[in-house]
């Protein structure tokens, strides 16, 4: 067995198929840099969340593995889960400009307005050579066959019922203060349509 296989990063199959996107992402760079063992590859994972499917999994395995999401909670979450991961709380144009063997994004491109700006941000870290692996739903997955059904079964509106009929049957215990929050249906149809797109 030869080093680079001693300690191939893992992560056990599920439904949205993260172990075979782990496999994948970590046979791409093995392919792009035969013979480099994972501990000399430095990767930037953008978008990583709290890194528990790529990030970790990568530094576990042996990758130099740096991680960075705009969101505050999942980076303390990996900070606290993997102390070899550096993870950065920002936007990739903020950090300074290291140059990685492969820059990572996956599965987030989805989720911008502006996904070319995301990726030009992202180009200027990419050492030369370097692999720059993007990966996005091909929408056949799990997410995407249950946004469908959710459509096709008009589930917004009996989610907007049961919302509805939750804010009237619970009464505050005496002494507490009522705050009700009023939505119209569109906002809350782009709620349920926003938290469907995130899961």
């Amino acid at each position: 067995m030869s080093e680079r296989d001693a300690r191939a990063p893992y992560l056990p199959e599920n439904l949205w198929g993260y172990g075979k996107r782990l496999r994948f992402v970590d046979s791409a760079i093995g392919k792009e840099f035969p013979g480099r063992a994972r501990y000399g590859l430095k990767i930037l994972d953008v978008g990583c969340g709290n890194g528990s499917q790529l990030a970790i999994p990568m530094a576990e395995a042996g990758y130099q593995v740096t991680a960075v999401d705009p969101h505050q909670p999942s980076i303390e979450r990996g900070r606290a889960l993997a102390p070899s991961v550096k993870f950065i709380h920002g936007l990739v144009g903020e950090l300074s400009l290291n140059q990685f063997d492969c820059v990572i994004i996956s599965e987030v491109l989805e989720h911008l307005d502006s996904p070319e700006a995301l990726l030009r941000a992202s180009l200027p870290y990419l050492a030369e050579p370097g692999l720059l692996i993007v990966t996005v739903p091909n929408g056949y997955g799990e997410f995407e066959l249950d946004r469908r059904l959710y459509a096709a079964l008009q589930l917004e509106r009996v989610a907007a019922l049961s919302f509805w009929e939750g804010q009237f049957r619970s009464a505050p215990s005496q002494g507490q203060m009522t705050r009700v929050r009023t939505y119209s249906d569109s906002r809350f149809r782009g709620c349920a349509k926003c938290s469907n797109a995130m899961v």
